[in-house]
């Protein structure tokens, strides 16, 4: 009995986790494009920021949702890669956060800067925004987008085997 019980925790675990690895992949990866383009196209900062801003926050919280999900069989299975799992994860939140104090720097000393603000003005702006915060963020970007790429390939065949698993326990 306990036996069967053992395994049937462990098929749940194993399901959870070829359900959860590619959309926490997904994921980030939508965070960094959508972080990515407020980053390097000035028109971005120019708009309401609260959009971009809102639209990160929901990919975080569903982000949030598959974390834990794939990280128990990871941290069982694979310490090391768990160790990257979770540094990748606090790189996203963190890209979210230095990317939300360059746009809010980018929009000026005061409410409605830009709406008050010509041309060459929010320019200035901008550009001394991305200066304080904008190139900090941008290499946090480029650390995590390869980081992706690295940890999908371990991730993937991490996946293949769990798949093998369950397909075997069937």
């Amino acid at each position: 009995m306990l036996s069967w019980l053992s395994e049937r925790i462990e098929k749940r675990r194993a399901q959870t986790f070829v359900d959860s690895i590619p959309e926490w992949y997904q994921t980030c990866n939508q965070v960094s494009k959508l972080i990515g383009d407020a980053l390097h196209e000035e028109p971005i900062a120019r708009q309401d920021i609260g959009v971009v801003i809102d639209k990160a926050d929901r990919l975080l919280m569903k982000l949030g949702f598959y974390i834990p999900s794939a990280h128990g069989l990871l941290r069982r299975r694979n310490p090391d890669l768990a160790r990257r799992f979770d540094i990748t994860s606090q790189q996203v939140f963190r890209l979210r956060n230095e990317t939300t104090r360059f746009l809010i720097r980018s929009q000026g000393p005061g409410l409605g800067a830009y709406g008050d603000a010509d041309g060459e003005m929010r320019l200035v702006y901008y550009y001394r925004a991305l200066e304080e915060v904008g190139f900090k963020a941008r290499q946090i970007k480029r650390e995590l987008d390869q980081e992706l790429k690295s940890i999908w390939n371990e991730l993937q065949v991490m996946l293949i085997q769990t798949e093998r698993m369950l397909a075997n326990q069937v």
